[in-house]
């Protein structure tokens, strides 16, 4: 951060983004799913076409044997039936001794350049395997490429593992193993065109096949160590902004830091006696030889079987060709949909049963009587054993870690499965042709097996899960040293699934107790009440000690956490409902041991102290609510900067209270900045996806829609207030729209209702509840509304130049095209449907009565906030059309009818406000209003100008009820200070220009509230809190009148020099002729450009989050 320059206003002329570089890490692009894939699809282009061609010779140069075989090679070398089986055996056994050896030397070297070594070797190998004359030589040959392809599946596994994340693997990894498939097809074309040049050379054309295909293999091997990259931190087609992005996407996937290859991580002997004695490695052992026993089999005899049904041997050899396209199809297929759905024990099982049909049909027919028949079930061989083991592949690529750890454990399943080829190379025996009786027999045992154990291990997973979540600090120290709990907590192999759901075998059901997670934890600190959830191991004694010094874990007192839980449950949860929060307060008030995540707990207690009662937190120590907001979200950030929650769940909800912060504008953590984090770990949860397809309770869908949509409307309402961009667009997701039966209406118990008091009625009755529930989806709607309107009628600016210094705040701007304005009345449609479709549960009714309780206060609050968003989203989309520059004769009719609108929507959101103030509601804004009654105000200043006095008078007091709100709100929000100090510079400028509005030097300095407490707040009058004794000459330059009192504004608004230009605008004055006058149309659409030109400053330095 501290390279960074302070971020202040945007002024003069700003152009887009050009690159991700020079943008501090907050703002970078890995919450933007766009921008990721554009990432992803670079990396693509670069990694997978090579590892998918070396793939292809490697099963090319390993089954060539059996297109050899058809085109005569038995016969010249004199092999029998058995020594062919035995040479075809030898293969794997030093194809799987060598792969564990060979990833580990794949982890001290270059990658790409210990692949060549291997891609060269076995290349040199098949040229050689051309010129061999008997048996011998045959048998040396196979041995030495089983030696050097051995290494080249794990390690390509295992590379692809560390450039992308666990959902995004299975599809990269189907179009790498695919491979597979079209190999066996090429091989087939290749061999029937090799076969051509029998004779040529002297040579046979079998050894034709060999050699060719060997030349051509270590041709590509030479270029690897510059056409395949070895990792994305030493990737140099990547930008530093994009390795940045593609680094901490993988930290925040596998929970670990080891997100690359890095050939300097430590080495321990531990994590490879982990991946050895790893159980679930070992069982997918007998899974992998559902594919391995059959599949070599299927490769080495297929030619064959397809000669045997009466077809010559050229097109033996082209009728591969189909059989290995529908497995390569099937592949791709099966593995998107594995990737959409994030399971792998379900597609795993379902591949295989296609497999097991294939062969139970063939062991049935009466050969070759139907050879059609027999073809026809050729093809569901390939078709359900190729996607099988890319499922598997990437079930256990996802659950192993850290990268020792995975690079052995990947190599062991391949190894150990590998040897299934050993069998499946001698189960196909010549005397039993055409039937076949053990190969297709042997073939439906191992197939049987491995869907047996596939359901063995997912509900083994389940249970393993389930007692992670049970387990004690006592058992957690009885089983692991000190070394492998602090380890376990970022890297575990276990635990890190049942954080991150990613297949149902690994699956634990997002807790309803928003955060209970299964991490190994620690003890908390013996005065934190019980039910708060002990630390993570990592967490030691100095790391709580110093959370202690620096006031982190202390919790309000009971009355005051009471208060303080009231008021989350009436002001904050309605329109954030990311709690389950029946759940959440019976935790505490119904005390659950080791329940509530304290980050979470913490983040509730800091949301929520913006409302309580002021009085309450003076009796405390507090001198007002914004300094009891700064104390308790201090308390938030220290728990969050030190990792004491690893709960994805729990973060994401703690973040998005934290989103309610804001200090300074020059702030690089801003709102705006937790709010990114939130999303980020949304997408990675899979929180942007409908969960309708999740094995969880029906609870818990209803929580992760709401968890979801509390985040899509935190960004468009933040996009809002602080004019950054928006970044969920509403093709980033899936998830239906919220509906009231996603809230839980069910009756609360008897400690919530006591907590609640008076407004009980809220979770009390439930016609109450479904109109709270009914509001915020509303408010969902309207969000999406506001999505619409910010990408037609704004657009993204960068970097920009104030003076000699250049800054890099990212800000949203009104566009100026003519496309802007057609694009207008579309999105004043839409806002107009949701006007008037809303449900009638949340519509606002101005006015109160007599018999009216505080549950109904509550709700109708809520209506006001509801229709206060509404109004402040009219006015953001009729602004910019107001100083649209677009030619055409309609213009200015849409000019005028926008203005029109912009003014009543400026009006309503006054009187709204002067309805709360009677109500004694004032204090239950959220910062949102910030930017709402800013613009308001100024549009209520335009408005001075008119010749009717009585129009003036209004305005003139409208004016003073925005400027009264705003300084009511300097008792909680930091960012209401920048509000009315600039408004006070107005107010200075309106009392040197317009004599009507001039202040009286007695008026005190912020001595009290009331005189906006009354109706003249609509017809005139200067607020009380208006800064003392401010009158001068209509001479005295601005910068002098306002240098005093508004110094503190320069590092956020810039040089006073374009202050009174925009005083000027806005006023329409001049000083020598200070009476009202008529405003000519050109005078006023040039004072709203100026207003415009001012208000992102405003609005990006001076207010806070939406």
């Amino acid at each position: 951060m501290d390279n960074k320059v302070t971020a202040k206003h945007l002024e003069g002329r700003v152009g887009p983004i050009q690159d991700l570089t020079g943008i501090d890490e907050s703002n970078l692009p890995r919450y933007n799913d766009k921008t990721t894939q554009k990432v992803l699809h670079k990396i693509d282009w670069r990694l997978l076409p090579m590892l998918t061609l070396l793939y292809i010779l490697s099963y090319l140069d390993r089954g060539n044997i059996g297109n050899a075989k058809v085109a005569g090679m038995n016969q010249d070398l004199g092999l029998s039936s058995k020594q062919y089986n035995l040479v075809l055996t030898l293969l794997f056994i030093p194809y799987t001794t060598f792969e564990v050896p060979s990833n580990l030397v794949l982890k001290l070297m270059r990658p790409s350049v210990w692949m060549a070594i291997l891609v060269v070797s076995w290349g040199s190998v098949v040229v050689g395997t051309g010129f061999v004359t008997g048996y011998r030589s045959l048998m040396a040959a196979r041995i030495v490429l089983g030696v050097c392809e051995a290494g080249f599946f794990p390690a390509a596994s295992y590379l692809l593992s560390e450039w992308y994340c666990r959902f995004e693997l299975q599809w990269r990894l189907s179009i790498f193993f695919s491979a597979a498939s079209l190999a066996g097809a090429f091989s087939g074309l290749l061999a029937f065109a090799l076969e051509k040049m029998d004779g040529l050379g002297g040579l046979e054309g079998w050894r034709w096949i060999f050699v060719v295909e060997g030349i051509f293999t270590s041709v590509v091997g030479m270029t690897l160590p510059w056409t395949l990259p070895d990792s994305p931190e030493t990737a140099s087609f990547l930008t530093p902004g994009e390795k940045a992005l593609i680094k901490t996407r993988l930290e925040q996937d596998a929970g670990t830091t080891a997100g690359m290859v890095k050939t300097s991580e430590g080495f321990k002997w531990m994590y490879l006696k982990a991946a050895f004695t790893d159980w679930k490695i070992r069982f997918t052992v007998f899974i992998y030889w559902g594919n391995t026993v059959p599949i070599y089999g299927f490769i080495f005899t297929v030619p064959t079987i397809i000669h045997q049904l009466g077809y010559s041997s050229a097109q033996a050899q082209l009728l591969t060709i189909p059989v290995y396209a529908v497995g390569a199809l099937a592949t791709l297929l099966i593995s998107w949909i594995a990737d959409r759905h994030q399971r792998r024990w379900k597609f795993v099982a379902l591949s295989y049963s296609i497999s097991l049909v294939g062969c139970v049909g063939l062991l049935a027919i009466p050969h070759p009587r139907y050879p059609g028949l027999t073809y026809a079930f050729l093809f569901a061989l390939p078709a359900g054993m190729y996607p099988a083991v890319i499922s598997l592949v990437s079930w256990v690529s996802n659950n192993l870690s850290p990268t020792w750890k995975r690079a052995t454990g990947i190599a062991i399943s391949v190894m150990m499965g590998n040897l299934g080829g050993m069998i499946g190379s001698n189960i196909y025996m010549a005397e039993e042709a055409p039937h076949y009786w053990t190969g297709y027999g042997v073939s439906v045992a191992c197939l049987m097996l491995a869907i047996c154990c596939t359901l063995i291990l997912r509900f083994a997973y389940d249970r393993e899960n389930k007692k992670r979540n049970m387990i004690s600090e006592a058992e957690v120290r009885a089983h692991y040293t000190q070394d492998q709990s602090d380890h376990s907590h970022h890297q575990s192999d276990e635990t890190h699934q049942s954080e991150q759901p990613q297949s149902a075998e690994a699956w634990q059901p997002l807790p309803t107790v928003n955060g209970v997670d299964s991490q190994l934890v620690a003890s908390a600190p013996a005065q934190l009440p019980s039910f708060i959830r002990p630390f993570p191991l990592h967490i030691v004694a100095r790391d709580i000690e110093y959370l202690t010094d620096k006031d982190a874990l202390t919790i309000p007192d009971r009355d005051l956490r009471d208060e303080l839980l009231r008021t989350y449950a009436e002001i904050v949860h309605p329109f954030m409902p990311a709690l389950d929060l029946h759940e959440f307060l019976g935790c505490i008030l119904e005390p659950r041991p080791n329940s509530i995540s304290l980050l979470l707990f913490q983040a509730v207690m800091f949301a929520s102290v913006a409302f309580v009662e002021e009085e309450c937190l003076r009796a405390r120590g507090f001198s007002s609510r914004k300094a009891a907001r700064k104390v308790f979200f201090a308390r938030v950030r220290l728990l969050y900067g030190l990792d004491c929650e690893q709960d994805r769940l729990a973060l994401i909800q703690s973040l998005l209270m934290m989103t309610y912060w804001y200090d300074r504008p020059e702030d690089e953590k801003d709102t705006w900045y937790w709010m990114g984090i939130a999303f980020s770990l949304a997408q990675v949860a899979g929180l942007h996806r409908d969960p309708k397809h999740l094995p969880i309770p029906e609870r818990e869908k209803w929580l992760r829609r709401r968890i979801w949509w509390s985040c899509v409307m935190r960004d468009r309402l933040l996009a809002l207030g602080i004019r950054r961009p928006a970044r969920i667009r509403d093709h980033d997701f899936d998830v239906s729209e919220l509906t009231v039966d996603d809230f839980d209406l069910s009756p609360a118990s008897d400690a919530l209702l006591g907590l609640l008091g008076e407004s009980r009625l809220t979770c009390a009755d439930p016609a109450a509840r479904t109109a709270m529930a009914a509001a915020c989806v509303d408010l969902t709607k309207l969000c999406v509304c506001l999505g619409h309107i910010l990408h037609s009628q704004y657009s993204v600016l960068g970097p920009h130049a104030v003076g000699s210094e250049y800054f890099f705040k990212v800000i949203v701007m009104p566009k100026r095209s003519e496309r802007q304005a057609q694009d207008l009345h579309k999105c004043d449609a839409e806002l107009a449907e949701w006007f008037h479709e809303r449900d009638a549960r949340s519509r606002y009714a101005p006015g109160t009565t007599p018999t009216e309780d505080k549950a109904e206060r509550i709700i109708r609050l809520h209506r006001s906030q509801l229709r206060m968003k509404y109004l402040t989203t009219m006015c953001v989309l009729h602004r910019p059309q107001v100083f649209c520059s677009a030619p055409g004769p309609e213009f200015g009719v849409t000019r005028a009818s926008s203005r029109e609108k912009l003014t009543e929507a400026a009006v309503a959101m006054t009187k709204l406000a002067f309805e709360m103030e009677l109500s004694d509601q004032l204090r239950y804004l959220s910062t949102s209003s910030i930017p709402a009654f800013l613009s308001a105000a100024l549009v209520h200043v335009l408005e001075v100008r008119s010749p009717d006095e009585e129009v003036r008078n209004i305005s003139i007091g409208r004016f003073y009820q925005c400027f009264h709100v705003l300084s009511e709100l300097q008792e909680m929000y930091a960012s209401a200070d920048y509000a009315v100090r600039f408004l006070e510079m107005v107010l200075d400028r309106m009392n040197t220009k317009i004599p009507m509005l001039r202040l009286n030097s007695g008026s005190t300095s912020r001595q009290g509230s009331q005189s906006c407490k009354s109706s003249t707040a609509l017809v005139g009058g200067p607020s009380s809190k208006h800064r003392a004794g401010r009158t001068s000459s209509s001479a005295e330059p601005l910068n002098a009148l306002c240098a005093d009192q508004t110094q503190s504004l320069t590092p956020f608004l810039g040089s006073f020099d374009t202050w009174p230009v925009i005083a000027d605008g806005l006023l329409m004055a001049n000083n020598s002729q200070p009476e009202v006058e008529t405003v000519s149309e050109p005078l006023f659409a040039s004072a709203w450009a100026d207003v415009d030109s001012l208000l992102p400053v405003l609005i990006d330095n001076a207010s806070s989050s939406g």
